[in-house]
Parts: C-alpha cells; sequence; structure tokens
C-alpha cells in the first residue's frame, strides 16, 4: 500500500441503492429514481407506465416514505424529500422519448391495476403476459402525451420545467437539490419495451426496424434521433440547473455503448466498432459543445449490468480487457480509453447492476454475495467512477421484518463499519495484492498529508487466505491497526487490534466469503 500513490477522490455516488426507503438507507450514499416504469413518467400527474413489464397499462405512480411531506404532490417531489432528509444524492431519470403517461388507466398502482373498470386498459391490466402485444397496441398512444412535438422539433421545455421545480423547490445539485440526472432508461430495449408508443415514435415500430437508414416518417434515422435527444435533453437540464451531474447512454448492457441496437438486435450493420463507437461520437459533440458555449452537457458515461456472471472477483470485467463475455472482449476496460482519446474529465457510472445469489427474491441469500459487493464497491473507487446504485434493495422484508442481506453488510463495510457511522476513507490510494485470491483496496483521508488510512482485504477465491503480510509506503502507521470483519456475509464486527512494526503488517488471515478491514493512524 502506497498512501502516496493515486489519490483519487472516492464518490459517495457509487454506494447507491434504488426507490429505496428501508434499512438500506442507513448505509447508501444515493437513491436512484429509475427503471422502466419512469421511462414515461409524468412529473406534473406522477402516472408512469411500465411498457410491456405491466401490459402498457398506465397507474399513479406512489414513493412510501416515513415521513412524507403534505405539501409535496408528486410521487418524485416525495422522493427527492425523503433522501434530503436522510442525506444521500438523488440520481433522477429524465425521459427523452417525448411521450408520457397521461390518463391514468389502473386502479391506482401497479399493484392494484386489475380494479380498473373503466379505462380501455381494463382488461390489460387483469390480463394474462401472452396478452401483452395485444394490450399494448390497443392502448397505443390513446393514453400517452406527445410533450416534445416529435422528433423534427424536440422541444424539451417540458422536462426542462421538471428540473426548473425540481431546483425550485429543493435548490440545484450545489445546494442540496437532486445532484444526477439520467438521460432515460435503457434506450436499447425501447424498440421491446414500449409497444404502446414506438410506433408513433418511429413507424413503423417493428422491433430492430432499420437503425441507421432514414425513417421517412421522422426525416432522419433512429440513430441520428437519439443523438439528437441526447444532445438537446442534457441541454435543457443543465439550463435548468448548470450544477447538475448528466448521465448518458444508460444501456441495459455495456456491449450497447458501442452502438444502441447491438446486443438485442445482433449487431446490425453500422458506423460504429469498440474502437468508434457511439459513445465515443457522443463525447465528441459534447466536447465541442463546451468549447463553443463553456458548458459541460454530458458528465457520464452510463451502462447497467457490466458484469459477466462469474460471481467472485467479477470486478476484473471492469479493467480487465482480456476478460470475455458471450465469447466477445467486455466493454467497460475500454470506455476510459474512449473517454480520455475524446472528452477527458468524463466520468464512468453504473446506474443499475446486481451481484449474483444475493438474496432480494427470497432472503437466502449466498454468503458469496456480500464478498463479490464488497469487491465490485472497492473497484468503483479505485477506478474512480462517479455514481453506482444497486437494483434495489439490500434487505429482505418480510412484513415489518427486515433481514440485512449480505450485501447489505458489504456496503456496511464502507459506510458503517464500526456500527456508528464510521467510513472508508474519501481518496482512493495504491494497493496491490500478488495473492490472486485476495483483491485489496486502500484509501486515506487526503491526498497529499494522509493522517488516516484504511485497507480492505477481500477474499475472492472458494478458500481462506492466510500468512498474508502487508507493506506501507509513504505513510507512517502507529504501532497497532484496528481491524473490521465482515465473516460470511455477516454484520461487520471489530476484531483483535494487529500490531504494525517497522511499516508492515503480517500474519493476516482471511476467512472465506469475507472482507476485512484495517485502519491505521499516524
Amino acid at each position: 500500500m502506497d498512501a502516496k500513490s493515486q489519490g483519487t477522490p472516492i464518490s459517495s455516488g457509487i454506494y447507491g441503492v434504488a426507490f429505496n426507503s428501508d434499512d438500506s438507507m442507513n448505509v447508501a450514499g444515493l437513491n436512484r429514481w429509475g427503471g422502466d416504469e419512469t421511462s414515461s413518467y409524468n412529473w406534473k400527474n406522477s402516472i408512469a407506465n411500465a411498457g410491456n413489464d405491466w401490459n402498457c397499462a398506465n397507474y399513479q405512480q406512489k414513493f412510501t416514505t416515513p415521513n412524507p411531506d403534505s405539501s409535496l404532490t408528486s410521487a418524485t417531489d416525495q422522493f427527492v424529500h425523503y433522501n434530503v432528509t436522510q442525506k444521500v444524492d438523488t440520481l433522477m431519470t429524465i425521459p427523452i422519448t417525448g411521450w408520457v403517461a397521461s390518463a391514468t388507466s389502473t386502479g391506482g398502482s401497479m399493484t392494484d391495476c386489475s380494479a380498473t373498470t373503466t379505462s380501455p386498459s381494463a382488461a390489460c391490466c387483469a390480463g394474462a403476459s401472452t396478452q401483452i402485444p395485444a394490450c399494448c397496441k390497443t392502448l397505443g398512444v390513446t393514453e400517452e402525451e406527445l410533450v416534445d412535438k416529435g422528433s423534427s422539433v424536440l422541444d424539451t421545455s417540458y422536462m426542462g420545467g421538471w428540473v426548473t421545480h425540481l431546483v425550485s423547490t429543493f435548490g440545484s445539485a450545489a445546494n442540496g437539490g437532486v445532484k444526477y440526472y439520467q438521460l432515460d432508461n435503457e434506450p436499447d430495449n425501447w424498440q421491446g419495451l414500449r409497444q404502446d408508443i414506438y410506433p408513433s415514435l418511429y413507424p413503423p415500430g417493428t422491433n430492430c426496424e432499420a437503425f441507421y437508414s432514414t425513417n421517412t416518417a421522422i426525416g432522419t434515422s433512429l440513430n441520428q434521433d437519439f443523438i439528437n435527444r441526447t444532445m438537446a435533453y442534457s441541454k435543457a437540464i443543465k439550463s435548468a440547473d448548470p450544477t447538475a451531474k448528466v448521465l448518458f447512454m444508460s444501456t441495459e448492457n455495456a456491449w450497447d455503448l458501442v452502438a444502441i441496437p447491438n446486443n438485442e438486435c445482433g449487431n446490425p450493420s453500422g458506423p460504429y466498432s469498440v474502437t468508434s463507437s457511439l459513445t465515443m461520437y457522443l463525447l465528441q459533440q459534447a466536447a465541442a459543445a463546451e468549447a463553443a458555449n463553456h458548458v459541460r452537457l454530458l458528465d457520464c458515461v452510463d451502462m447497467h449490468y457490466p458484469f459477466t456472471g462469474k460471481g467472485l472477483g467479477d470486478s476484473a470485467a471492469l479493467w480487465d480487457p482480456t476478460v470475455t463475455q458471450y465469447g466477445a472482449t467486455v466493454i467497460p476496460p475500454h470506455v476510459q480509453g474512449w473517454i480520455n482519446s475524446t472528452y477527458p474529465g468524463t466520468a464512468i457510472c453504473v446506474s443499475e447492476y446486481t451481484v449474483q445469489n444475493d438474496g432480494q427474491s427470497s432472503g437466502s441469500a449466498d454468503a458469496s454475495s456480500g464478498a463479490q459487493l464488497a469487491d465490485v464497491l472497492g473497484m468503483y473507487g479505485r477506478l474512480g467512477y462517479m455514481a453506482a446504485a444497486y437494483w434495489t434493495d439490500l434487505v429482505h422484508t418480510t412484513g415489518t421484518t427486515q433481514t440485512h442481506l449480505p450485501i447489505y453488510n458489504a456496503m456496511a463495510m464502507y459506510r458503517n463499519y464500526d456500527g456508528s457511522g464510521a467510513h472508508f476513507g474519501s481518496y482512493s490510494i495504491g494497493a496491490a495484492s500478488p495473492n490472486a485470491g485476495v483483491n485489496v483496496y486502500a484509501a486515506s483521508d487526503s491526498p497529499s498529508n494522509p493522517t488516516k488510512v484504511w485497507i480492505m482485504l477481500v477474499n475472492v477465491s472458494t478458500a481462506a487466505q492466510s500468512g498474508l503480510s502487508i507493506t506501507l509506503q509513504n505513510f507512517t502507521a502507529g504501532s497497532t491497526a484496528q481491524v473490521y470483519s465482515m465473516n460470511g456475509g455477516a454484520a461487520p464486527t471489530s476484531g483483535t487490534a494487529i500490531a504494525v512494526a517497522n511499516g508492515s503488517i503480517s500474519g493476516v488471515s482471511v476467512p472465506v466469503n469475507s472482507a476485512t478491514l484495517l485502519v491505521l493512524s499516524h
């Protein structure tokens, strides 16, 4: 460990969750309003539509919070208010297709959709999944509202007005308001998800239609329309709040950072490649816009589910270009190079991800999920990612009982390792391990004059590791290091202090499925 190398700030935004108001918020640094249902959320009447996830029916969007504000009428206002009270950052999804849900077509929420009796979508709400195509075509745009006048106009005032409303209600990002905005959700899935509006957005609206040739109905290609929407809506956000951060792309998988239709539509022939991607083109456009107008429009390349499904040690998919998935090289290791060559200073985000066997749905989590998340969070910090949001909870709730899952305890190792709110350091510093079974992450309280250092050892093997030693460089530690451990996915516990002698620590053991934190002070 070298306390004077790297010194990369660690963003609290990497410790994120989504749609949360449970115990997960005790350790989270960010709460995301996102997912399919937010892609057509209407901020003025708080109505949402999850596309064919829920038979294309509209429903009243709600957010249940322990401390609602009676003066706030929308679900998103309650969401932001709750986050402010919890002192966590908000990541808000801004729809950019131009279509939002209008008339409520359900009994009040997604869960009581079948209560509808007066809407055209009554049968669709109550229907089986086999009815989705027919229901979506039946609803069409009769229960949707066009707010940007279509592809040829792109009047972004409706969404710009929303950001203005959020700033007037909660302050700017720089003053405690919404810090992050992402441009819609998984545009690489619009064709499959939005079967109700897609024919009107891009006639004829067939799945995997021609993406790079001109669509006569809109006068441009689907690809160019996505580029136009990205730039127009990011400009609207920054006009309303220049201090906010904008996440773009937000694809459902990292491969589609190369080109939107790649994964779902089988790599249709187009102008992009790994070395000349759509993401790079957008970065170039944003760099040119900043040079001309002195405003940064795009702040973070965003992706979902970047991992390969390997399990323990899967964080290598973020940085190792030799890792493969589906027989091809993974994309995340290329993103920083794209940024460096086109628009330096842009960050990387992962606004939706999970780890394997986390127990969210059943509560029977595998202990390895805790070690896996501890490894991923350490890598997010080392690589300097701006924001990341786990989908969705870190606990399993039955009635009023909340069970803290191993993934909760993994985040607690960075956000509340002593049970009294102690955090991992704010600056990532150099750390390397020659032991392939143990990944090491280190942080300090200052990049130039550290007085405290944190060293996280994550066992990514399937066996206990013992006899480990740690060499400390450019940091004179006291005689002992405090020890905290997450063993077998259990809650962090304090262990016996370990001796520091002649700039090194020896005799360290880490059990299987564990993360061990050493805290050193001068």
